[in-house]
């Protein structure tokens, strides 16, 4: 039974992520939504833990997270990394972005198996924590 349930977790892992396998157990990764899905709930910006795939064991290829983040728009396809900085972590920063530019729609974050979660920042929140720096930039270049 438990056999079972793996086998389905690492099922939906691999389909939800876009793979180009070779033999060798190398592997393209890229974020991808799954086209049986209705997203229209949700922005078109993402944030998702970053992995690469590679061996795990002699038997096993899979996902293995870096620990970095990244933005995705599923619309234009750009992707944007972040890694963990001193003040923000790289998710912070992934998830800060990605709703700033959903406009007050939910945000996704998503693992490398696909579980995906609502942002827990707001539109609001980023709008207030993105301020003083918004102020600052304004008056040192709106002024030219």
């Amino acid at each position: 039974m438990a056999e079972q349930s793996m086998q389905n977790v690492l099922s939906a892992a691999l389909a939800s992520m876009s793979l180009d396998l070779d033999l060798k157990g190398g592997a393209k990764w890229t974020p991808s939504r799954n086209p049986k899905v209705d997203y229209s709930k949700w922005g078109p910006c993402e944030a998702w833990l970053y992995c690469r795939i590679e061996h795990i064991n002699p038997c096993l290829v899979g996902p293995v997270p870096t620990g970095d983040w990244v933005f995705w728009n599923s619309q234009t396809g750009m992707i944007m990394g972040f890694s963990n900085k001193a003040a923000l972590t790289a998710q912070q920063q992934a998830e800060i972005l990605a709703v700033s530019q959903n406009g007050g729609m939910p945000t996704r974050v998503v693992n490398p198996f696909g579980v995906a979660v609502a942002s827990k920042y707001t539109l609001k929140e980023i709008e207030k924590l993105l301020q003083p720096a918004l102020k600052d930039f304004g008056e040192q270049f709106g002024n030219q």
